[in-house]
């Protein structure tokens, strides 16, 4: 349990990071661009890993890890919000609408592919 621990940690601090210097390429835009990016890119690939044979301990440090630490639900659940209580119930309603449908189908797409491998 330790070493998945450790796995979980680092992959994290991958993912993280991986975030943060995605945050900076779009941080001019007054859409978060770059929470729907990382949110459908993340779906896509754990899709993908979802089809391989991987050990606990690779799941863990891809899925745990990485991914948990890359995308981004609890920021897209508050830029949703945020907008929604501002009054901007188009942006809300688009972003949620985005992050769904495009992160559902990206999962989808990733299975597929993750099954042809």
């Amino acid at each position: 349990m330790l070493v998945n621990l450790l796995f979980a940690g680092l992959g994290g601090f991958i993912g993280a990071g991986c975030r943060f210097l995605a945050g900076e390429l779009l941080k001019f835009s007054h859409f978060p661009l770059i929470t729907l990016g990382v949110n459908v890119l993340g779906s896509f690939i754990i899709g993908v890993l979802f089809c391989l044979n991987l050990s606990q301990s690779v799941r863990v440090f891809l899925v745990v890890g990485i991914l948990g630490g890359f995308t981004t639900f609890s920021s897209f659940s508050l830029d949703s919000v945020k907008f929604l209580l501002e009054g901007e119930l188009v942006k809300g309603f688009l972003n949620i609408i985005l992050n769904l449908s495009l992160c559902l189908l990206a999962s989808y797409f990733g299975i597929l592919l993750g099954k042809n491998l």
